[in-house]
């Protein structure tokens, strides 16, 4: 006669892991989003450097609130980028899951998540707080560094295929 786990014992496998594998996530996730803020960064360089030669009052600010939060201004508009801290699962709904791999590993479907709003400068300079921002996109990065691009409205930037987009510094410099 085998003997059975206990709920104790099945709830700590679970929780070990589902803990490492959010670690990895986090992880994966944080080194993405700090590249992403160094082209973000050398973005904000190129558009001052570029059009200050036409017109010394245009200039472009990249500023970082914390480990999660960076924002680049440009003319009137801030985007805005935000690491969310906590994971989010992709859930049968979504279009991802037309494909075996997430079928296959429902652990693929657990995600961070890089928000990304679009404000009126104005709005944030004056904290006006009823003034809305824009959802431009929802980037998913799951555990494989396989990622999907949600956004409002074609962007010209497609990358839906959970399966087969692995995120790397040359599809961040996009």
């Amino acid at each position: 006669m085998g003997q059975e786990q206990s709920i104790e014992q099945k709830i700590t496998e679970l929780a070990n892991v589902k803990f490492s594998m959010n670690c990895q996530i986090t992880e994966h996730t944080s080194h993405h989003f700090t590249s992403l803020k160094q082209c973000l960064r050398k973005l904000a360089e190129h558009i001052t450097e570029v059009l200050q030669t036409k017109d010394k009052k245009y200039k472009s600010t990249y500023f970082e609130a914390d480990d999660n939060q960076a924002e680049i201004q440009i003319g009137e508009d801030t985007v805005w980028f935000h690491l969310h801290p906590n994971l989010f699962r992709i859930n049968e709904a979504n279009p991802a899951y037309r494909f075996s791999y997430l079928k296959d590993d429902i652990n693929r479907a657990h995600c961070a998540v890089i928000i990304v709003y679009n404000f009126l400068t104005d709005t944030l300079v004056n904290k006006r707080e009823n003034d809305l921002g824009i959802l431009i996109a929802r980037i998913f990065v799951n555990v494989d560094h396989h990622f999907i691009v949600e956004t409002r409205k074609p962007m010209g930037i497609n990358y839906n295929d959970l399966a087969n987009d692995v995120l790397d510094d040359a599809k961040i410099k996009i």
